[in-house]
C-alpha cells in the first residue's frame, strides 16, 4: 500500500467533495436529469418596481389614443393627468373612464400632477382618486395644506407623493425641499422625484434619492 501523501489526500478528498455536490454544479441540468436527479424549477424573480405611463406624455391626444399607445409600449399601468379625466368629473364619467382603462388591459394607479391651493381642491382630489380606485395622488399642495394632506392619507388610506418642480418653483424646487416638509408626516406622504427638474436644480438625482 502506497503511503498517503498530502497531495494524494487532497486529490481524494476533492473528488469526494465534487461527488457530494452533485453533478448539476459541474455539468448543468442535462447531467442531473441523466443521473436521475430533479432540480427545482425556479420562476422569474418578481420585479422590484413597475414602469408606468404618465398620461401627460400624451397631452396632445385624447383618452382613447393615449390608452392605445400605452398598450403599444407594453406598459400595464397608467397615471392620469386631469385632461384625460377632469378633476371636476362626475361619478359616472369617472366610472366610464375607469372601465375604458380596464378594457384596454391597463391599471389606473394614480393621478397627477394635481395642484392644491385650497382645502376644497385638496378634498376633491382625494375623493376623485378614491372613486377611480387609484393608489396614489401625485400632488403639489400649498405648504399650509400639508396638515390636511396628512389627515386625508390616514382617512382614505391613500399614498400621496409631492412633486419637485425645479429651481423656478417657490414651493418645492428640490427633493430636499419636499423632504424637509414631510419628514414628520405619515409615511404614506412621500416624494415624486422628478429627474429632469432635479438636474435643472444642479443636483444629482441618484444622490438626492
Amino acid at each position: 500500500m502506497k503511503p498517503c501523501t498530502r497531495r494524494s489526500f487532497i486529490r481524494a478528498t476533492g473528488m469526494l467533495t465534487v461527488a457530494g455536490c452533485g453533478t448539476e454544479g459541474l455539468f448543468g441540468e442535462s447531467a442531473s436529469v441523466a443521473a436521475g436527479l430533479r432540480l427545482p424549477q425556479l420562476g422569474p424573480a418578481p420585479p422590484k418596481f413597475q414602469l408606468g405611463m404618465a398620461s401627460y406624455t400624451f397631452r396632445a391626444f385624447g383618452l382613447d389614443p393615449t390608452l392605445a399607445m400605452t398598450r403599444r409600449l407594453n406598459l400595464k399601468r397608467i397615471c392620469f393627468k386631469d385632461f384625460h379625466l377632469p378633476m371636476e368629473a362626475g361619478a359616472g364619467e369617472i366610472r366610464e373612464a375607469v372601465e375604458k382603462v380596464k378594457a384596454a388591459g391597463l391599471q389606473l394607479y394614480g393621478c397627477g400632477v394635481v395642484y392644491m391651493r385650497t382645502e376644497a381642491e385638496t378634498r376633491r382630489a382625494f375623493g376623485y382618486a378614491t372613486l377611480a380606485g387609484m393608489e396614489i395622488i401625485i400632488g403639489v399642495p400649498n405648504h399650509e395644506l400639508l396638515p390636511l394632506v396628512d389627515q386625508l392619507v390616514r382617512e382614505y388610506d391613500l399614498r400621496f407623493a409631492i412633486h419637485n418642480h425645479g429651481p423656478a418653483d417657490k414651493l418645492y424646487p428640490t427633493p430636499e425641499s419636499v423632504y424637509e416638509r414631510i419628514r414628520m408626516l405619515d409615511p404614506r406622504v412621500g416624494l415624486c422625484l422628478d429627474v429632469g427638474h432635479t438636474v435643472r436644480a444642479g443636483i444629482d438625482p441618484a444622490a438626492a434619492a
